[in-house]
């Protein structure tokens, strides 16, 4: 139940995001991520809605009016980073990060690192980049960038 006491409102944790959607245009809002992942222990994370199967992201803009924007649409998307959460704090010995710079098809390039939980024997950016997943996280110090990667146009790793 919602902390407001209505029963048909659901708890959510905002985030405020900038997308830049395929044509140029920048849209900033709010994103409500749910309290309780499905896929994980802790909090809805940003990644998880970007790389949902849901075809619209609603997000509320700045003047109060919701927009659903077609994720698929989305070139990047970005926000604060966000403290580490529990999963990541338990295994930050394990975690190999990707040193990247990534040019994507509107000519912006972005650079930072792309973490992964594959062993770090085994840790490929490759595989990374391979794996199935519509977007990849890209931490440039405390900034999250989501990156479509239907919209890079090359990954350069170091």
């Amino acid at each position: 139940m919602a902390q407001d006491g209505n029963p048909l409102k659901v708890s959510k944790l905002p985030v405020e995001v900038t997308m830049i959607m395929l044509g140029g245009e920048e849209l900033t809002g709010t994103i409500y991520l749910d309290l309780h992942s499905r896929h994980h222990a802790g909090p809805e994370r940003m990644e998880d809605v970007v790389n949902s199967q849901t075809r619209f992201i609603p997000l509320i803009l700045t003047d109060g009016r919701t927009v659903l924007l077609n994720r698929m649409r989305i070139i990047t998307g970005h926000c604060r980073q966000h403290e580490a959460d529990e999963y990541e704090e338990m295994t930050q010995a394990l975690l190999t990060d990707f040193t990247v710079t990534i040019r994507l098809s509107d000519g912006r390039t972005i650079s930072g690192a792309i973490r992964t939980d594959l062993p770090k024997e085994h840790a490929r950016l490759s595989d990374l980049l391979n794996s199935p997943e519509d977007f990849v996280r890209v931490i440039d110090r405390d900034i999250e960038y989501y990156v479509n990667r239907a919209y890079a146009t090359w990954f350069l790793e170091g």
